[in-house]
């Protein structure tokens, strides 16, 4: 009962390679699904300084990346795990769905021994407000989980439906921030399962695995001819959401 199908392989005499590769590729890879009223919550005081898969430590995790533009580069990398412009990355990918925000902060209540995120909106002085996290809206917030994720240094994620609660633009903005983060790490890659057409119009028929239930199996499968897809995009201006809708793919 303590085995799966997966470390079962592992024991047999002659383990097959291209099994084990995909083992050790989904071991790799932390699955991330992001529910808002959880990450909303405020986080213990003894709760890790990283998000978990469904949000959980959102506040905690803040709290260590305001934290990290305050400590020495040797403290940054053993207490904190955040890079020395983890909150400068914050704020600007943030501030690509979210203009208004001009600062985080993160307070722990010694009464409570909780950690709840503050975020001050406004960006003159006397007309500035501060409101808590759980007065955000569920899209903010899943966005800030998700980019404390990638400022973590987490490694490969495989991210469930990512669009569920989040603004159009911030689907749009979100496999270029991806981009942005993976561009020198050839050991990370990100995985994605998505229905939405807006971040499939961010994507390159090259990256895609097309999944299919036909005759009661799932078939999956490459786009054989991505060349000569990315060529009618280009000419036609449809992106690969319109031609995945119109099941032109």
């Amino acid at each position: 009962k303590d085995q799966n199908v997966f470390s079962c392989l592992f024991d047999l005499a002659y383990p097959i390679p291209v099994l084990v590769a995909i083992i050790e590729s989904i071991r790799s890879t932390e699955p991330v699904n992001i529910v808002p009223d959880i990450a909303k919550r405020a986080s213990d005081v003894s709760a890790p300084q990283f998000v978990a898969h469904d949000g959980a430590n959102l506040s905690a995790a803040l709290k260590a990346v305001c934290l990290s533009k305050e400590l020495s580069l040797d403290e940054r990398y053993y207490e904190i795990g955040y890079d020395s412009d983890a909150y400068e990355s914050l704020m600007t990918w943030t501030g690509l769905i979210f203009p208004e925000l001009s600062a985080i902060d993160a307070r722990t209540d010694l009464s409570t021994g909780k950690i709840t995120a503050r975020f001050t909106i406004g960006q003159d002085q006397k007309s500035q407000v501060t409101i808590p996290i759980d007065a955000l809206s569920d899209g903010t917030v899943k966005w800030l989980a998700l980019v404390c994720y990638l400022i973590s240094n987490r490694g490969s994620l495989a991210i469930e439906e990512p669009e569920n609660y989040l603004h159009p633009s911030m689907q749009r903005s979100l496999i270029n921030i991806i981009r942005n983060y993976i561009s020198n790490r050839s050991a990370v890659r990100f995985l994605i399962s998505t229905h939405s057409e807006t971040i499939l119009e961010q994507c390159r028929p090259q990256e895609l695995t097309i999944f299919e239930y036909v005759e009661g199996r799932t078939i999956c499968r490459r786009i054989e001819n991505s060349d000569q897809v990315q060529e009618e995009i280009n000419r036609t201006g449809f992106g690969l959401g319109r031609y995945l809708a119109d099941n032109a793919l």
